[in-house]
């Protein structure tokens, strides 16, 4: 990639795909000294053991193979992230490692098909953290770290469904109000409720 690019000062987002699936895509040379981009795309797949540090950025928009492994390498890259989805491509199972306790600036993260059942205890220290979005996770019991996040105001589960010939998509959302502890079933994990919120006859994902 040319190193002139760095000269565009509005150049402020950047997307990267690969063309193969089944092939790890090197990430393109002198991407880090491209410091005004703060918001980086890495779609399928790129091989993030080639990446160098890019403190610079933002937010993250990556598609991975490995969550326990990537994430471990996405810490070390990106240390200054304020959002971040992490897609999994369908992925059957997965973990996140207790490095993703090290995102200390995130604020906004989106969990999808990444094959999470649940998340690790590291989760509490995402102290910023106001909006969390999870889909097409197989999660079956409601992740007790997020009664810890005292700060989090938005956290949306996307639920699909399918009955006979019909299907779709419902999204349960919590938002924070000023009369929320007015009204306990708002927040759904307010004592045996976080647990009907989990369970109530379908779990996360297709």
């Amino acid at each position: 990639m040319p190193i002139a690019l760095k000269e565009y000062k509005t150049l402020a987002e950047f997307y990267i795909s690969g063309g193969n699936r089944d092939i790890l895509y090197p990430p393109p040379l002198h991407l880090e000294k491209l410091t005004n981009i703060k918001e980086l795309s890495l779609w399928s797949f790129c091989n993030l053991e080639k990446l160098e540090p890019m403190p610079h950025i933002e937010t993250l928009n990556i598609v991975i193979k490995k969550p326990y492994d990537d994430v471990q390498i996405i810490s070390n890259i990106f240390p200054n992230l304020k959002r971040m989805e992490i897609w999994g491509s369908h992925l059957k199972s997965g973990e996140l490692p207790p490095e993703i306790g090290n995102f200390k600036n995130l604020e906004h993260l989106e969990l999808v098909s990444c094959g999470l059942t649940n998340l690790p205890s590291e989760f509490k220290k995402l102290k910023n953290l106001k909006f969390l979005r999870m889909g097409g996770l197989a999660m079956k019991i409601f992740p007790e770290v997020l009664c810890e996040l005292g700060q989090l105001e938005e956290l949306t589960r996307i639920i699909h469904w399918g009955f006979g010939n019909y299907s779709g998509v419902f999204t349960v959302i919590f938002q924070k109000s000023e009369n929320f502890m007015s009204y306990p079933q708002k927040r759904p994990w307010i004592g045996q409720n976080r647990q009907n919120y989990f369970n109530s006859g379908r779990t996360i994902g297709p």
